[in-house]
């Protein structure tokens, strides 16, 4: 259509920074929520170590986005 616009690579660009972008922030919301459900359980002397191990893998997926970002930024 436009010799100065890809609008399909512009569509690709919008599409992938919309999915990393629900994925980070519902990654670290999630492990946010799994972490205050784990202290209120540790406070009622329930098992905890699902939790933790479980808002741990959340805020490891969410710093695994961030710097796979970062990298990407760089490389170019």
């Amino acid at each position: 259509m436009s010799d100065y616009i890809d609008f399909a690579a512009t569509g690709r660009v919008l599409l992938y920074s919309l999915v990393a972008g629900l994925v980070i922030v519902g990654g670290f919301a999630f492990g946010a929520r799994n972490l205050a459900e784990a202290e209120g359980a540790r406070a009622a002397a329930r098992p905890v170590v699902a939790r933790f191990a479980l808002a741990g893998l959340c805020f490891a997926v969410a710093a695994a986005g961030v710097v796979i970002g970062i990298w990407f930024t760089l490389e170019k």
